[in-house]
């Protein structure tokens, strides 16, 4: 439910201790009351650049 932002949150986990199952409940009452459904979607925006050097001319 609390996905992807918590779950990279190792210190945060280590500060909660056995406080930890609390606040996921809380975390994801708070999460379905703004949306019934569970699902949030975060649009992303994604940019790649590439490049590459022609390939040296074997003939000269």
């Amino acid at each position: 439910m609390s996905c992807v932002s918590y779950s990279t949150s190792l210190p945060l986990r280590r500060l909660l201790g056995d406080r930890r199952p609390a606040f996921e409940r809380e975390i994801a009452d708070a999460l379905l009351a703004a949306d019934p459904t569970g699902r949030f979607v975060e649009p992303v925006r994604l940019e790649v650049l590439t490049a590459r050097t022609s390939p040296l001319d074997s003939a000269e």
